[in-house]
């Protein structure tokens, strides 16, 4: 059974945990198990998932708002 499947049916979530958040969980963990000088360069190169930004006359514009 697929990993991440089997661990929402264990935890009682019936509606199943999807695999981004499932890999977003596990990414997390192996950052905090990094050495120092790895994790800084794992962390160098996390970047947000969403970027909002406020379009003008076709050309990005301001920035509004990032969510990892």
């Amino acid at each position: 059974m697929i990993v991440w499947r089997s661990w929402s049916r264990r935890k009682g979530v019936t509606s199943g945990v999807f695999y981004i958040g499932y890999s977003i969980i596990a990414a997390t963990a192996l950052r905090k198990c990094l050495k120092p000088n790895l994790r800084i360069e794992a962390l160098r190169r996390g970047h947000p998932i969403i970027v909002i930004r406020q379009w003008e006359n076709g050309k990005p514009g301001k920035f509004l708002k990032h969510f990892y």
